[in-house]
């Protein structure tokens, strides 16, 4: 019984030998189909290498021992065996052999790809490729080349192709995947994330604008990257038919790469980002995080990136742009917190009152400090803006007051200089000092000037 082969294989053999002329790829195809079912159980144990093996290439002994070893495969015990075996298999699940589904043949491929792999490592050398190429032929969704063994992390660049309808968010998360510069790191980015987010996403966007009119050699070329075009053999290296033999097929991986059968080859058109440290994205986000610095009066500066003047022009106006967006959304949030402010107006009118009231009683004595509150009619309140009121507020409680100044396009320095000048008829000194470059109130005025602005 150990020379026994069963009739099947011979079978097999008589179509080779009746089609002398098929390709050996046609050839493999159809044995393959024939044999899709066989199974066998015989052991066989020798080595077996051959490039680019075929069943025609295997002897009776061998054929049996492959066969056997695939049914116990497909029944979930994958054993170590020769190399030319496992790809023979491979061979197989790539030419639909096996299944119907083609969402289940790439799982199967899949799952006996990485398993195999922790027993023999030289099955890896056409992982990636492959299953990459069977997504292609067999129409799998693009979220089947996640699942890829040892697959890279999702790209989101293919959001810059389409930053018309992307969020400033994902423009700027793609545009730090492509970075040499880590701008989302950086001190001022920590300090001022929304707005450092909305002005690169803004750049990003003017440039491609620019760009794409004035500086684009091809319509679809773009300034962070540009598109190849060629002839891709799918599943190179192994003994593949192409059986569906479909025409105007296309298939697309996102908006980064787009295949079109042509005959046996298919024709591609890839989107390749610039990657390397000379990459415009990392200069752009550094001359940003610069820019913004020194609109923003930040502490520490950068140096700008290594850019052309017209794109440094680009930036500076959208930097511009946004501050003054920013500065008219302030003054309308600002109109909003003057009618908060109106009770505190109410309650020095009646202050104002009261001490008129007093002031005619001839039993009380005259109170100087009363007609030092009153001007011209008015509380001292209303001498001072909101704006001036909001900082001196801040000072007393000791809150953060840089969002203020930059929604009203002011420093502490000059706001400072302007309260002092109202408040020195009253005080007859400065009010606001300054300890290197931290304003402060001086320590003497805090309870009176709190009870003069009913803070």
């Amino acid at each position: 019984m150990a020379n026994y082969t069963p009739p099947i294989y011979r079978k097999m053999r008589e179509i080779a030998l009746n089609n002398p002329t098929l390709p050996e790829n046609v050839l493999f195809y159809k044995q393959a189909k024939f044999m899709e079912s066989v199974e066998d159980d015989y052991e066989y144990n020798e080595p077996f290498l051959r490039y680019y093996p075929t069943y025609r290439a295997l002897s009776d002994k061998q054929l049996r021992g492959y066969f056997s070893w695939r049914t116990r495969v497909r029944k979930g015990e994958i054993r170590k065996t020769s190399l030319s075996f496992v790809y023979i298999y491979i061979y197989e699940l790539i030419n639909g052999i096996g299944y119907t589904d083609p969402t289940d043949g790439f799982m199967k491929l899949c799952e006996f790809w990485s398993y195999y792999s922790t027993l023999d490592q030289r099955a890896e050398l056409y992982m990636h490729r492959w299953l990459t190429d069977f997504c292609i032929y067999y129409d799998l969704p693009n979220d089947y080349l996640q699942q890829i063994p040892n697959a890279t992390p999702k790209s989101d660049i293919s959001v810059l192709l389409d930053y018309t309808n992307a969020s400033d968010e994902a423009v700027f998360q793609a545009m730090m995947q492509l970075s040499s510069y880590h701008f989302d790191s950086s001190k001022f980015f920590l300090a001022h994330q929304n707005d450092c987010i909305s002005v690169a996403a803004e750049v990003f966007r003017a440039l491609e604008r620019h760009y794409c009119k004035y500086e684009a050699l091809h319509k679809r070329d773009r300034f962070f990257g540009s598109y190849c075009e060629g002839t891709r053999s799918l599943f190179a290296g192994a003994v593949f038919y192409d059986h569906l033999r479909r025409r105007d097929y296309a298939y697309s991986i996102g908006s980064m790469q787009q295949y079109i059968q042509a005959g046996a080859q298919f024709r591609y058109s890839a989107f390749l980002p610039f990657t390397s440290k000379m990459q415009p994205i990392g200069a752009i986000l550094k001359t940003v995080d610069s820019k913004m610095r020194i609109a923003y009066s930040f502490k520490q500066s950068v140096k700008d990136g290594n850019i052309s003047d017209d794109w440094k022009k680009i930036i500076d106006e959208c930097i511009d742009n946004y501050l003054l967006k920013k500065r008219f959304e302030s003054a309308k949030r600002i109109e909003i917190d003057l009618s908060v402010l109106q009770g505190i107006r109410n309650d020095a009118l009646l202050t104002q009152e009261k001490l008129l009231i007093e002031d005619q009683t001839e039993d009380e004595p005259y109170d100087h400090a009363t007609e030092d509150v009153m001007e011209n009619g008015k509380t001292q309140q209303s001498i001072l803006s909101a704006v001036q009121i909001l900082f001196i507020a801040c000072l007393l409680e000791n809150k953060d007051f840089d969002e203020l100044l930059k929604e009203n396009a002011t420093v502490s320095s000059i706001l400072a200089d302007e309260i002092n000048e109202l408040l020195f008829d009253i005080f007859l000194d400065q009010v606001i000092f300054f300890d290197g470059d931290i304003p402060h109130i001086q320590e003497d005025y805090i309870d009176e000037l709190k009870g003069y602005l009913n803070l």
